[in-house]
């Protein structure tokens, strides 16, 4: 028998599935995406080890439910991130905006980072796939903490709704292709907060156990972050 004619050989060319058709089921949603993650996630897993990481990380999905009204929803949780859908830019800038509020309420928990694009994707089976999603992914990956980055058109709608960005330029994000122009929408951090050096989770200056160096205390989110940095002189592999 012919490898082509074999169980394990090539279909036929004709045989073959057209792959720019979609499978039945699947359709073309236009949205807003909004890709948000947790910052310094392995670190805090180091730190305060597997179930502190799955509780922050069950927390997150918890808190982007609380702050899903009207016409959003969450995709999906990916880890330590999670996946959103808004019918409209404002919506979605509106989400991140409870979502960052609800994180300040939380005691000992990350900051936050995230990207929103908005575009066509393909919705099948609960989930959504396309470049424009990708490029929300992408954009939360090259924030820093308590940071937005978004596209050009995200910038356009939420400069109308009250808020200000600032141009990055063009930036090449990762496997998308030719660069694409990058905004900052303005530090979502809210009141004095600070960050772990050691498992990176978002402190309050009231709350936190100080260390007096030179340069300025930092503040720490238990006494064994404070043994450990004081120990190695640094944070989890030297963050």
């Amino acid at each position: 028998m012919s490898a082509e004619g074999s169980a394990g050989g090539r279909q036929p060319a004709d045989a073959r599935p057209d792959l720019a058709t979609l499978p039945e089921g699947a359709q073309t949603v236009e949205a807003a995406w909004a890709f948000v993650d947790l910052v310094g996630y392995s670190a805090a897993t180091v730190a305060h080890g597997d179930p502190t990481a799955a509780r922050l990380a069950i927390r997150l999905v918890e808190l982007a439910h609380c702050a899903a009204h009207g016409d959003v929803r969450v995709i999906k949780a990916l880890g330590d991130a999670v996946l959103v859908q808004a019918g409209r830019v404002d919506d979605a800038i509106r989400w991140l905006a409870v979502l960052w509020e609800l994180v300040d309420d939380e005691v000992a928990f990350p900051s936050l980072r995230a990207g929103i694009s908005a575009g066509s994707a393909i919705a099948y089976d609960g989930d959504v796939y396309g470049s424009t999603v990708n490029i929300a992914a992408r954009l939360a990956d090259e924030a820093g903490p308590d940071t937005v980055l978004v596209t050009s058109e995200v910038a356009r709608v939420a400069e109308c709704h009250g808020w200000h960005s600032t141009a990055l330029g063009p930036r090449q994000l990762k496997n998308m292709g030719s660069p694409i122009e990058v905004y900052q929408l303005l530090d979502t951090g809210r009141g004095e907060v600070h960050l772990d050096p050691v498992c990176l989770m978002r402190v309050a200056a009231g709350s936190a156990t100080v260390l007096s160096v030179d340069g300025g205390p930092p503040y720490f989110c238990s006494t064994s972050c404070l043994e450990r940095f004081v120990t190695t002189g640094t944070g989890v592999d030297g963050a």
